[in-house]
């Protein structure tokens, strides 16, 4: 399962999009179904009844807080574990099980982690995430690539002023020709920390954070101030790439207000990039030595250099 994307955690989905019916999402692949139980709490199975087949999300969840197939009535536990099958007092229960996955909500997102034994770690929650007292705003959006073209656009700088010149990155579009991009990476974990600057042009003080496999945080404003955007990019069907955003802000109580126009201008941001990311080919990054990079890449052959030692130490396992 999660073929090249296994034993790592990812969001799988925001927790306010789940309620009491089930719900069905798509991670590196694998279909899945999501629902709490009779306490509230997040199970995930994958999303195929082992009777014969059909999507258990088309189901419904039971008072006990056990997920019902639509077929036969067939129920299962958020273990997996069959609890009635219907007409079949002497069914071996035991033997009927669904497959379970491992998820965890946390943050506002539910994560799932992708190995076949348990974790030896928690999800990586971002910090302000964990806190339930700024403003956020979820977005997702679908996008016709490979998650680790997406991702990389996330983490390069130098096409701010081209593809974002009328945007957020009008800034650096008026400086051109202004010298060197300068760009200082602080290694954290096995990801990074990102700042720039352009020339002689002072920082702006904005940052970026790589959290591998696929999060990317931009850091805008911090003190009593806060503007932050998470971004994961999210394998989903084949061909396809989830991209789930949660910006936090505490800006006062007007901006705060005009929160939606905010969302409006993330949403201009996200197509800005889009068809420029559905148009790489090979639709999967390639190895660092396989394109023509130059000192502004460092960040995303960062990027590179982690996935694809990854994939290799994988698969030579």
């Amino acid at each position: 399962m999660f073929k090249d994307f296994e034993d790592l955690w990812t969001p799988a989905a925001f927790s306010t999009d789940l309620g009491r019916t089930p719900l069905p999402v798509t991670v590196a692949g694998e279909a899945l179904v999501l629902f709490r139980d009779a306490d509230g709490a997040v199970s995930g199975l994958v999303d195929r009844c082992p009777h014969r087949g059909v999507a258990l999300s088309l189901g419904e969840v039971t008072p006990e807080g056990c997920l019902r197939c639509p077929f036969h009535g067939w129920a299962f536990d958020g273990a997996g574990r069959c609890t009635d099958v219907p007409m079949n007092p002497d069914a071996r229960r035991d033997l009927l099980g669904a497959q379970a996955v491992h998820v965890e909500e946390a943050g506002g997102l539910i994560w799932l982690w992708t190995g076949a034994a348990a974790p030896d770690d928690d999800p990586p929650v971002p910090e302000l995430l964990a806190r339930d007292d700024l403003p956020r705003r979820t977005l997702e959006r679908v996008w016709s690539c490979h998650w680790t073209r997406a991702m990389e656009n996330m983490l390069d700088v130098p096409h701010l002023p081209f593809v974002h010149g009328r945007s957020i990155g009008r800034d650096m579009a008026k400086q051109l020709p202004a010298g060197p991009l300068r760009l200082d990476m602080e290694p954290q974990g096995e990801g990074f920390k990102l700042r720039w600057r352009l020339g002689e042009a002072a920082s702006d003080g904005a940052w970026v954070a790589w959290t591998p496999p696929n999060g990317m945080m931009l850091n805008l404003m911090d003190g009593p101030r806060v503007y932050r955007q998470h971004m994961w990019c999210v394998p989903g069907r084949p061909g396809e790439t989830r991209m789930m955003l949660v910006t936090v802000r505490q800006m006062g109580w007007l901006l705060n207000a005009l929160g939606r126009l905010s969302g409006i201008f993330e949403d201009r941001i996200l197509l800005e990039d889009q068809h420029i990311v559905e148009s790489h080919h090979p639709a999967e990054v390639p190895p660092p030595a396989q394109e023509r990079s130059v000192a502004t890449d460092r960040p995303t052959l960062r990027f590179r250099q982690w996935y694809w030692g990854r994939r290799g130490a994988k698969r030579a396992g």
